[in-house]
């Protein structure tokens, strides 16, 4: 089965004709990783792979009449020439702003692309109070990413997080070096999961994953301050209603580090929805909810073990309206 990410690290330049990036993300995949992070070359293409011998290819020609021809590389003689589309000899490139943006929406990043001078490697932006640097590399030699790691850490000299496409590039020396800084890699094929709308969902909540990143707050929150925290916010489930249950948004918010715009998106409610819900759940748990999240790993673990039951006990004891 092809591992879309992994087709990131079998191209030097990032950029193929068409047929290439299919074959290398597979037919499954490729729609959704197209729209995901591939767009248009600017230049066309000089070659074109040949669909029958894979160690030869079709060099492409411009003629003058407007048509684009190509012509067997190995045996002209024996190989008919071919006619190519416009569109068939455009490459396909990696979009990084694009790639970097859906990271960020997927792990509630805030977004600050930057590109470094390390080749193929950019900031795409920050994580936590702390503003953590995020970085992403992709690399498709064990020796470039020894590069690239090792310019990393001497460059920012500091904690940061590493993205990569698979952790086929990262051996113990590229660990060692992140171990001095206490940086870390994520793997985007363990740690994401791309939809068939070609969107990124994390899979793991992002507190959780980044919780050696996020700086804990000197009065930390004891659980069962926290277990009180998630059920007044479902006894405002009971008094607000269903659209945009503040329970809901306060775990999309808090637990997921989803930005405002996004959970309105989910829920299918306006912005201005959300905000409502926002201040209401400020204003019932007397918290900031910026502060509770980076309690995110820890509201997590309470969440899950909250029980339905609990929920509609809080219902029923809330005097109905009129009482």
């Amino acid at each position: 089965m092809n591992n879309p990410w992994q087709s990131l690290e079998e191209l030097r330049t990032l950029a193929a004709v068409l047929p290439v990036w299919r074959d290398l993300v597979g037919e499954e995949d490729f729609a959704a990783f197209r729209a995901l992070c591939l767009s248009p070359c600017q230049e066309a293409a000089f070659e074109f792979p040949c669909p029958v011998n894979g160690l030869c290819f079709f060099r492409i020609n411009h003629e003058r009449n407007g048509l684009i021809t190509g012509h067997c590389h190995s045996d002209p003689s024996y190989c008919e020439d071919v006619q190519f589309s416009e569109t068939d000899v455009t490459p396909l490139e990696l979009n990084w702003t694009r790639l970097s943006r859906a990271i960020c929406q997927a792990f509630g990043l805030v977004v600050k692309f930057r590109e470094l001078n390390t080749v193929h490697t950019v900031q795409i932006g920050t994580w936590s109070a702390d503003a953590v640097p995020v970085i992403l590399t992709i690399q498709y030699k064990l020796t470039y990413q020894h590069l690239a790691v090792a310019e990393l850490v001497a460059t920012l000299g500091q904690k940061f997080i590493l993205f990569g496409p698979t952790s086929r590039m990262m051996d113990v020396p590229c660990l060692q070096m992140l171990n001095r800084v206490q940086a870390e890699f994520f793997p985007l094929d363990k740690t994401t999961t791309l939809t068939k709308n070609g969107t990124l969902h994390a899979v793991k909540t992002p507190g959780e994953l980044f919780a050696n990143f996020t700086p804990q707050p000197k009065d930390a929150i004891s659980e069962n301050a926290a277990r009180q925290l998630f059920a007044m916010s479902k006894q405002l489930d009971c008094e607000l209603g269903k659209k945009a249950q503040p329970s809901l948004v306060l775990r999309l918010y808090c637990v997921e580090n989803w930005e405002p715009d996004r959970i309105a998106k989910e829920l299918k409610c306006s912005r201005a929805l959300v905000y409502a819900r926002l201040k209401a759940l400020t204003k019932k748990l007397g918290r900031n909810l910026g502060e509770l999240r980076e309690f995110s790993a820890q509201f997590q673990r309470i969440e899950d073990s909250l029980s339905d039951h609990r929920a509609r006990h809080i219902c029923r004891n809330e005097p109905a309206e009129g009482d």
